[in-house]
């Protein structure tokens, strides 16, 4: 992409960092990926900077990044009244009156002569001088390796590109010989900052776009839709995140809308972070996702950069990142030893016997038949036993829920699942005096004959 104005991502900077070049670090792909990259000294509003091969998430191979870079430029001084010198008075150099634009159509610098006299010739040592600094940052994206600097061009206008140097140099106006270095593309408009009650109503969208998806990932039950819930949060919070670094806010509030937008940059890592942990089993529902969520880095990172929103203009206090839940600690809730989450028939004279020897409480549950509900869940707590009695005749599979902090709600665990299957079926018959006593003996055992699966949260079987 070498015009336009498209761009994979922006960044936004204060034009004093333009001077020297910054370090800046976006998120890349699915998972998100931190990439850090250098803004070159010398940068203007609108250029757009390619990073070659960042983006490794395609399976068909790298593809490079468009970034775009906003300068958020300090009002322009007014422009000079000084009237003409008198005859004999040296040239002074300024901006010109009205469009600022340089005879021949060039924006920048030029020389302002007094009436009846002649600029000296200053036009071609200023020439050498810009070719100088333009060679050496040739020589310095030479050293650089996988970045292409871009200016954005107007509509109709044709594409200007650079490999490491930067475009948009303003022409050098000169009289009697010397000649005027023209610019490669049109500059980009500085963006008006927005009134106070815009800006407000901007973050008031953005927070009511937001708060559904946290409700979503609040309400899930299962592994399977925590993690579609955070990923789809992740998106709208990175699509409401392009929103606020193009908009430029009212002065006051500009340091702190910078660190806001950098925070929700974070937080959109932390989601990712999130569905990935539901996946593996650190959390399991959504009340727990949402406590590790609120306590995330991204999440004290907005907390922190909105009330620095809400004192930068005493006038205007602003509010903003409403949708994010407050800090929640981790919760372990549990129920009593041999506790019966369902019961089935008791009028059975057959007897399992459970022993929990592993450091997570458990779920057992009993099941007839593939497909079929469980017809008794009993939960037994690390390191104790119970004994489930009066079961009937018949041929059940043991089923086996880990974890830890058991929500009466989702009749589940909320963090650190393990869902398996015990292999070998049991077979209760009761005659002649006779009944069948099993022993299930969650831990390793040397000898032991009951071999275990995992199973799919999705297909482990409930009540």
């Amino acid at each position: 992409m070498t015009s336009g104005t498209g761009a994979d991502h922006e960044v936004v900077v204060e034009a004093a960092e333009t001077t020297a070049g910054i370090n800046r670090t976006i998120h890349i792909g699915q998972p998100p990926k931190p990439v850090t990259f250098r803004i070159p000294a010398g940068i203007t509003d609108g250029m757009r900077i390619r990073l070659r091969g960042v983006d490794t998430s395609d399976p068909s191979g790298p593809k490079d990044v468009m970034v775009r870079v906003l300068v958020n430029a300090p009002p322009e001084p007014p422009p000079s009244t000084t009237p003409p010198a008198g005859p004999g008075t040296a040239p002074r150099t300024g901006t010109a009156p009205g469009t600022g634009t340089a005879p021949g159509g060039s924006a920048g610098r030029y020389v302002i002569a007094p009436a009846g006299t002649r600029p000296p010739r200053r036009g071609p040592r200023l020439i050498v001088i810009l070719l100088i600094g333009v060679l050496a940052l040739v020589v310095w994206r030479a050293n650089s390796g996988g970045t292409d600097y871009t200016r954005d061009t107007a509509p109709g206008e044709k594409a200007s590109r650079t490999t490491g140097a930067v475009s948009g140099i303003g022409g050098v106006g000169g009289a009697g010989g010397g000649a005027a270095a023209e610019t490669t593309a049109t500059p980009t408009a500085t963006v008006a900052p927005l009134p106070a009650d815009g800006y407000q109503a901007l973050l008031t969208a953005v927070d009511k776009r937001l708060t559904p998806g946290i409700r979503a990932i609040a309400f899930s039950r299962t592994q399977t839709a925590v993690a579609g819930a955070a990923d789809n949060l992740r998106k709208a919070l990175l699509s409401d995140v392009d929103r606020l670094a193009a908009a430029r806010p009212p002065d006051p509030a500009g340091p702190a809308h910078h660190e806001y937008v950098t925070a929700l940059r974070d937080l959109a890592v932390n989601l990712s972070q999130a569905g990935v942990a539901a996946r593996e089993g650190l959390v399991c529902v959504g009340s727990s996702t949402i406590a590790r969520i609120s306590r995330a880095d991204g999440a004290v990172r907005t907390r922190v950069a909105a009330a620095a929103l809400a004192r930068a203009d005493p006038a205007h206090p602003y509010v903003a990142a409403t949708f994010l839940p407050k800090p929640t600690g981790d919760k372990d809730r549990e129920l009593a030893n041999g506790t019966f989450v369902k019961r089935g028939p008791t009028n059975g004279a057959g007897q399992l016997k459970i022993e929990n020897g592993t450091g997570r409480d458990v779920a057992v549950n009993l099941v007839r038949g593939p497909g079929q509900k469980a017809t008794t869940i009993v939960y037994v707590r690390s390191g104790a036993s119970t004994t489930v009695r009066g079961i009937r005749d018949d041929g059940y599979s043991a089923y086996v829920a880990y974890g830890r902090d058991w929500e009466s709600t989702s009749k589940g665990f909320t963090r650190d699942c393990a869902y398996e299957r015990v292999l070998s079926p049991m077979l209760f018959q009761t005659g002649g005096g006779q009944y069948t006593v099993y022993t299930l003996s969650l831990r390793k055992v040397v000898g032991g004959n009951a071999l275990t699966s995992p199973v799919d949260p999705g297909s482990f079987p409930t009540g």
